[in-house]
């Protein structure tokens, strides 16, 4: 039987208590998501907020920014793995 510490205890319930301030404040997302943003997502992506799984309900898993192109993906490494 494994018993709990005072320090694993105080861990659980400080990280309970963190995630719940920022889940219920939506701080943790920055800004709260409404019907009405997701139906306009198309203009989030712009700002390259993808607000869906797919971009927008038109689902077409497209980005408009234009960062990388033909003549930057050449200097394009891997980052991180």
């Amino acid at each position: 039987m494994k018993r709990w510490t005072y320090t694993g205890v105080a861990k659980v319930l400080s990280s309970t208590a963190v995630l719940t301030a920022l889940f219920s404040t939506g701080s943790l997302f920055g800004a709260d998501v409404d019907g009405n943003r997701l139906l306009n997502a198309d203009k989030e992506l712009e700002k390259g907020n993808w607000l869906t799984y797919h971009g927008s309900y038109k689902s077409w898993h497209y980005s408009p920014l234009d960062q990388i192109n033909t003549k930057t993906v050449g200097k394009l490494s891997e980052a991180w793995s």
